[in-house]
């Protein structure tokens, strides 16, 4: 039975607050860290490498978790992947496991990651959306793409969040999207787009 309440995983536990923590990741069975210094820590499931703490990589700002596969962003700008990548959710243009941080395409102008099932996304400062994995374009579970691919051609997008299996962008206005939600009354310019498989309010 689980707990309905927060629990203490162990006695001896030391509380992220006190170890610098500035932002979490959580995927299928393990889970990802930032430390205050910009230095990765991972825990949980580690068959392909996903929460070995990836040396070297440093200037972190955010983490995101898939099944598998760990991504990383950096201050400058930077993106970075590791771990299964049999469907190409590490995008680095192969099939073949990462056991350690690599560099995702050569441009610094990603802003915000997000990491589904077998499939990674990623938000540019321009506003464009981009993914890669087990059918990035519409969430589905058939093409896989090892490179990235942009999935809307707007460039109003201002933030993301996955599922396995789904993804939903925060636009300024919503144009050729399955799903449009007004996330309150009266706000015209802030809604939400879902692409994946039967979508529902």
């Amino acid at each position: 039975m689980l707990p309905t309440s927060p629990t203490r995983c162990a006695a001896n536990a030391t509380p992220l607050a006190r170890t610098g923590v500035i932002a979490m990741a959580s995927g299928n069975s393990h889970s990802l860290a930032v430390k205050t210094n910009g230095t990765v820590v991972g825990w949980g499931n580690n068959t392909a490498g996903q929460s070995t703490p990836p040396i070297g990589l440093t200037n972190v700002i955010a983490v995101a978790a898939g099944d598998s596969q760990s991504l990383a962003l950096k201050s400058d700008g930077s993106l970075w992947a590791w771990g299964q990548n049999d469907h190409g959710q590490v995008g680095d243009g192969t099939r073949s496991n990462k056991f350690a941080p690599t560099r995702i395409s050569a441009e610094r102008d990603w802003q915000s990651i997000e990491a589904g099932a077998f499939n990674s996304f990623a938000l540019k400062k321009d506003g464009t959306i981009w993914g890669w994995g087990l059918d990035p374009i519409t969430g589905g579970n058939s093409d896989s793409s090892t490179a990235q691919q942009q999935i809307d051609p707007g460039t109003n997008w201002v933030g993301l969040s996955s599922g396995d299996y789904c993804l939903l962008g925060r636009v300024e206005r919503v144009v050729d999207s399955c799903l449009a939600i007004r996330l309150a009354p009266g706000a015209r310019r802030d809604r939400l787009a879902v692409f994946g498989p039967q979508p529902h309010p």
